[in-house]
């Protein structure tokens, strides 16, 4: 009887009243403090939005180049310049992206001077990728680039961390296109550690409209994850003692189930923290049984 009497007294709502009601659940006011800075996004033209633009880093002092060369892994080869020019040149004559002004990939060494950043500052406090095994050739050349793109925002080199969010926007639709023109790519380890990496770029860049592209994809490496069984253990340390194999090939079987628990590890960790930051649903259960990365190996 109540709720009747109630809503007899309540004025209609109208369609500003509904639209003003939505907007306010959807998006924090402008005097809304607790809002977090990032969502004050108004999305204007992608020329302004985007960053489309590589800086020119050719006069780039090689000394400079050097003091960040802190040799923590193989040295970053030329092939990996290459392909990602290889790469970005077809994907600017296609009609579903709007196209970079200007393409200019850093040279090779500062490739490298970034990769080894990556390895001295982001590396100890999220240690995603199996070190002692990163850089040699099997290394897609993909997920060297996407390490280098993110140890950039250590940086010093000036333009460095303008060049960090050119080289993941670069990194988002280059990657897509390896999984749209190769599917079984969509398959690969190194491309879910690349999206993994890429993610975390977009989200904590600073950048607005890479944070909102960020969430919009934010399952995306856990359906990769769920896909390649990196949240449960196939290869069990017991089991890998128990074969009879060389020592080289036990080294080969255990540094890959190592960057399968690093990588299943990494995301679930990506995934709370997105929770913790941002407040969205979550997309693992807590009670997900994980094994902690770094375990050795009994045999080996």
């Amino acid at each position: 009887m109540w709720k009747q009497i109630l809503l007899r007294c309540l004025p209609p709502l109208t369609p500003a009243a509904l639209a003003e009601i939505y907007n306010r659940g959807c998006s924090p006011g402008p005097n809304d403090q607790e809002a977090l800075e990032p969502r004050h996004y108004h999305p204007t033209a992608i020329d302004v939005d985007a960053l489309l633009r590589f800086p020119d880093l050719q006069q780039t002092d090689a000394e400079q180049i050097d003091q960040e060369d802190l040799a923590h892994v193989q040295e970053t080869q030329q092939a990996v310049v290459d392909e990602v020019t290889k790469l970005a040149n077809n994907l600017q004559t296609s009609a579903l992206f709007p196209p970079f002004r200007l393409i200019r990939i850093p040279s090779a060494p500062i490739l490298n001077a970034w990769t080894q950043l990556y390895f001295e500052h982001f590396h100890p406090v999220f240690p995603i990728l199996h070190k002692a095994s990163f850089g040699h050739p099997n290394t897609h050349w993909l997920l060297v680039f996407t390490v280098s793109a993110i140890g950039a925002q250590f940086s010093n080199i000036p333009q460095a961390g303008v060049c960090s969010r050119a080289m993941h926007e670069m990194i988002r639709r280059q990657s897509m296109y390896l999984c749209e023109n190769q599917n079984k790519n969509g398959r690969e380890l190194w491309l879910t550690q690349v999206i993994l990496l890429n993610h975390i770029g977009l989200r904590y860049s600073g950048e607005r409209r890479a944070l909102e592209i960020a969430e919009l994809l934010q399952a995306l490496p856990v359906t990769l994850a769920r896909r390649k069984h990196l949240f449960t253990d196939i290869l069990a340390t017991k089991k890998l003692s128990e074969l009879d194999l060389s020592l080289r090939q036990r080294w080969q079987l255990w540094t890959l189930d190592e960057e399968r628990r690093r990588t299943g590890f990494a995301i679930w960790v990506s995934s709370q923290l997105k929770f913790s930051h941002f407040q969205p649903p979550g997309n693992i259960d807590n009670r997900t049984s994980l094994l902690t990365p770094g375990l050795k190996p009994t045999s080996i």
